[in-house]
């Protein structure tokens, strides 16, 4: 019954001022047709654009996202540059159990070019924020949010773009097609075989590894085949880049 169904979080990039009307008649779509599934499955969903009040805490919602039992994310490229969608994806990664919880609809390219500038990006943000803080000590506190911020999600960066990357997920059209009738079949057949109750208690069963420069490296191995390879925290990964 739908309402079995754990409240569904969705975790995207708003497309509202997007300058290319392709991307955003894409994006905007995929979103629709989630929302049109979720509603034919009867399904609660939450959203930052409804659950979001006046003078609600952004933050707060956003970590809320990160504590979910189901939580669909539209990972693109802008996403994966976006403070606010990367602190929601980094809170689902610190409160564990990915496997079941996290609904990806992916389209990005994975390469490992792109994971380098993803990772480039990141580690700029937070260099150039805390010479900003140090430049305004009389501001200072304006800084801390999104310095804590960001420190999260270089903790967790590397455990995103090796799940991104690993796991096996249809295209993005593919996968909310038909008002995403096959991510809502995903969504339905592990809320059958899994209750709720049992999800709240395997959160802590999987909790990620954390990424730097040091402890997870992006390396390039010579190899015969067309795709390059990624070693982080010891495990290979083939790169398919889309």
């Amino acid at each position: 019954m739908s309402t079995e169904i754990p409240m569904v979080y969705i975790s995207y990039k708003h497309y509202d001022n997007c300058v290319n009307p392709a991307t955003k008649k894409k994006y905007t779509k995929c979103l629709s047709n989630i929302i049109n599934g979720l509603v034919k499955i009867q399904a609660t969903y939450s959203i930052d654009s409804q659950s979001i009040k006046y003078k609600d805490s952004i933050k707060s919602f956003e970590e809320e996202i990160g504590k979910g039992l189901i939580i669909i994310a539209i990972i693109t490229p802008e996403y994966l540059k976006s403070v606010g969608c990367m602190y929601e994806l980094a809170q689902v990664f610190e409160n564990g159990n990915i496997y079941n919880r996290l609904f990806p609809v992916v389209d990005i390219d994975r390469s490992l070019d792109s994971q380098n500038d993803v990772i480039t990006f990141w580690e700029r943000q937070i260099f150039n924020l805390k010479k900003e803080a140090l430049a305004h000590p009389h501001i200072f506190e304006s800084f801390t949010t999104e310095i804590t911020k960001v420190e999260l999600i270089l903790k967790y960066l590397g455990s995103i773009l090796k799940y991104l990357c690993d796991r096996n997920a249809d295209s993005m059209e593919r996968l909310t097609e038909n008002d995403a009738q096959k991510l809502m079949e995903e969504i339905s057949n592990l809320n059958s075989m899994t209750s709720a109750s049992t999800v709240n208690k395997a959160i802590t069963n999987d909790k990620s590894t954390t990424h730097n420069r040091e402890n997870a490296p992006y390396t390039s191995i010579v190899q015969n085949g067309a795709h390059s390879i990624g070693v982080i925290n010891g495990d290979v990964t083939i790169n398919f880049g889309q």
